[in-house]
């Protein structure tokens, strides 16, 4: 048998390999273009961050010097403070951008802390120079006014006066000139002078006769403060002692500065050489895969030319003889023959004709089935809709046994207490054989125990599935179950059970029978009830009023109560599923949901008339009844 390859395959074939050579190429170019992305991105991150971070470290180090040099030699204190600051906001940007260095981060930082720690010292040195400076400058600002005072009040009366007196003017001279010494040599010097003609001094007035005994003491005083021992030479050395300390602590800074700089230098050579490397690499990765890209798209070039004269020549034919096998299956009935369609030309037009005139027998066929699934469905659909209501309705009493357990529960535990003690009585009377009194006690448990029955009676009645059908129902009956399940008398609230029209005074509720069924409309009435209940929990007087009337086929129940009101914007909310203004533990919001659904069921109507603070009123309508041949008699 031969194999031949038709024009499906012949043109998967071809447009796989076409495609694979397309994907092939553009893998590559994709390859390479996330390499180089990948390449740029990494020396964006890694390099050309931290070379920018390295050149402005190198820009503020210079900042540094500088402004190291203008602290040094700042003149006032709030000169000296602007430039301190100055430098400390430098070094915490050069902080910033060490911070950028991940290579050398610890070094430069450990660098930035000791300039910074040489700048600090330099303020205080400088700060402390320049207060000893102005100490010594007030001193001898001082002594040579105390100077001048003194001389003035001399008068020299012989040539020995005169010459210590010429002395002392020279002596305020050398103390002038202690303020301007600049070396420990200069003021060594001027302090030697200063002490040889204070010797002098000292000497002569000692021998002339006609100083004054107080006078002669103020100038030992006077000499005795520009002495070494006085304030001015102290204050004088620290000054000088201070500014050879700045000095060095200058030097010791543009030290750090140059050897942070030098380090930022090499640092910044190394990263131009990483860059250059990685650039060199990108360029020779894509210039190879531009290269394997154009020898791909060639080969794709040749291939396409090559296959597009095998179509020409080969496939027009076998199109032909596979369009007429498909129109001799569609006469002889097989409507599923696959019809392929290709190309562009009147094969493929004939093609699609045939196909067109299949469909339209398949779309018939396939809607027939369609229309059948989907009323299969729908009836499906129905079934369970109703066999959730059903479940959900049951959910909600079960819900509100939930609620009410607490109550019944005091309730059924009252009268078993109660029987407790009446047999406790009861033993203690037979023991006297006290046989009416032993009668009374045994009628009581009795009473007690109907009680007990009635309870669980009510209980089972509402917990059982009810049924769909509509009979004639007792609505006081249902009522008393209502309000029994719910012990609305032992709660503390007022319950009255009245005719809404006067007209209507003279009819008892015990005649009323309506279309329900009777568990359904229990269900609805301890919905409605216990939300009542709930309303009323913050009432000094709470009272509930159960009013009803008849019209021409209906019989309408109102539930009425003085609770805290809904409040306007919820009204058109309150049947929504899910939806309560109670608390996730008291109620999940489906017992007015619930209610409604029930009384459509009955073919009834649930609405609220109206609430506020202080009244809330639902209205029940349901279908008037007559009641049943049994019930009459």
């Amino acid at each position: 048998m031969n194999w031949r390859i038709g024009i499906g395959g012949r043109l998967l074939f071809a447009f796989s390999l076409l495609a694979t050579m397309t994907l092939i190429a553009t893998g590559l170019s994709f390859r390479s273009h996330a390499e180089l992305e990948s390449r740029l991105s990494d020396l964006h991150q890694n390099h050309i961050g931290a070379l920018f971070a390295a050149t402005q470290l190198n820009d503020q180090s210079r900042q540094i010097v500088s402004q190291a040099s203008a602290l040094s030699m700042a003149e006032r204190q709030s000169e000296r403070e602007q430039v301190k600051d100055e430098l400390l906001d430098t070094l915490n940007q050069m902080e910033d951008w060490m911070r950028q260095l991940p290579d050398k981060q610890r070094y430069f930082l450990e660098l930035n802390t000791q300039i910074r720690q040489t700048i600090m010292v330099l303020y205080q040195v400088t700060t402390q120079r320049a207060a000893f400076a102005a100490s010594a400058h007030q001193h001898s600002q001082k002594l040579n006014e105390t100077f001048e005072d003194w001389r003035q009040t001399l008068t020299p009366s012989n040539i020995t006066s005169q010459l210590w007196y010429l002395e002392l003017a020279f002596l305020a001279g050398y103390v002038e000139k202690v303020s301007a010494a600049q070396s420990f040599n200069e003021l060594d010097y001027t302090f030697l002078r200063i002490e040889e003609i204070s010797k002098h001094i000292a000497e002569s007035a000692e021998k002339d006769k006609t100083l004054q005994k107080d006078k002669y003491q103020q100038l030992l005083s006077l000499l005795a403060k520009i002495s070494r021992d006085g304030s001015m030479f102290h204050d004088k050395n620290q000054e000088l002692d201070l500014s050879y300390q700045q000095s060095f602590l200058v030097l010791n800074n543009q030290r750090h500065v140059q050897q942070l700089a030098r380090q930022i230098s090499y640092y910044s050579h190394q990263i131009n050489q990483v860059i250059d490397n990685e650039l060199s690499e990108a360029t020779q990765s894509v210039a190879q895969a531009s290269r394997l890209t154009l020898g791909l798209s060639l080969l794709s070039l040749i291939m396409v030319i090559t296959l597009s004269w095998l179509y020409v020549r080969r496939n027009i034919l076998t199109r032909i003889r596979t369009l007429q096998a498909n129109m001799q299956a569609i006469a002889d009935g097989r409507l599923n023959t696959p019809i392929i369609i290709s190309g562009n030309d009147e094969i493929s037009g004939m093609a699609q004709d045939l196909a067109f005139f299949q469909q339209s027998a398949l779309r018939a066929e396939q809607t027939h089935r369609q229309l059948q699934s989907e009323m299969d469905e729908r009836h499906q659909a129905e079934q369970q809709l109703m066999h959730t209501q059903r479940e959900l309705v049951q959910a909600g009493k079960l819900a509100a046994l939930g609620q009410l357990s607490v109550s019944i529960t005091h309730e059924i535990n009252q009268p078993l207490a109660a029987m407790r003690n009446y047999m406790f009585s009861l033993e203690h009377y037979l023991q006297q054989n006290n046989v009416p009194q032993v009668q009374r006690k045994i009628d009581q448990v009795g009473e007690l125990l109907d009680k007990v029955n009635n309870i669980t009676h009510n209980l089972k009645s509402f917990a059982r599935r009810a049924d769909n059908d509509l009979s004639p129902v007792h609505l006081h009956t249902v009522i008393n179950a209502a309000t029994g399940l719910l012990q609305v008398d032992s709660k503390g609230i007022k319950l009255q059970i009245q005719p809404l029209c006067q007209n209507q005074s003279g009819q008892q509720i015990d005649t009323v029978w309506v279309a329900a069924e009777a568990i359904r409309l229990e269900q609805v009435l301890i919905n409605l009830l216990s939300n009542a209940i709930d309303a009323l929990h913050a009432v000094s007087e709470p009272e509930i009023v159960l009013t009803w009337r008849t019209l021409d086929h209906w019989v309408e129940l109102l539930v009425i109560d003085n609770g805290c009101g809904i409040e306007p914007e919820h009204t058109e909310r309150i049947f929504d599923p899910f939806f309560s203004l109670k608390s996730t533990t008291n109620g999940l919001g489906l017992g007015l949901s619930i209610s409604y659904n029930i009384v459509q069921d009955l073919c009834g109507q649930l609405k609220l008339i109206n609430s506020y603070a202080g009244y809330t009123c639902f209205s029940l309508k349901l279908l008037h009844s007559i009641a049943p041949v049994a019930a009459s008699h």
